[in-house]
């Protein structure tokens, strides 16, 4: 999992399953990104 730089409030994470598989971009709140482990940020951010 790539947490990227966000600019401001908001963060991109890049979640890649297996290898071959297309990766789902996810935004978040960069709380978000520092408080809760990258398992749980599917269900707390919006998928783009």
């Amino acid at each position: 999992t790539k947490l990227g730089g966000g600019v401001g409030d908001g963060a991109a994470v890049r979640f890649s399953a297996t290898a071959g598989a297309a990766g789902v971009e996810w935004q978040c709140r960069s709380a978000d990104v520092a408080l809760l482990p990258d398992k749980y940020l599917p269900a707390n951010c919006r998928g783009t």
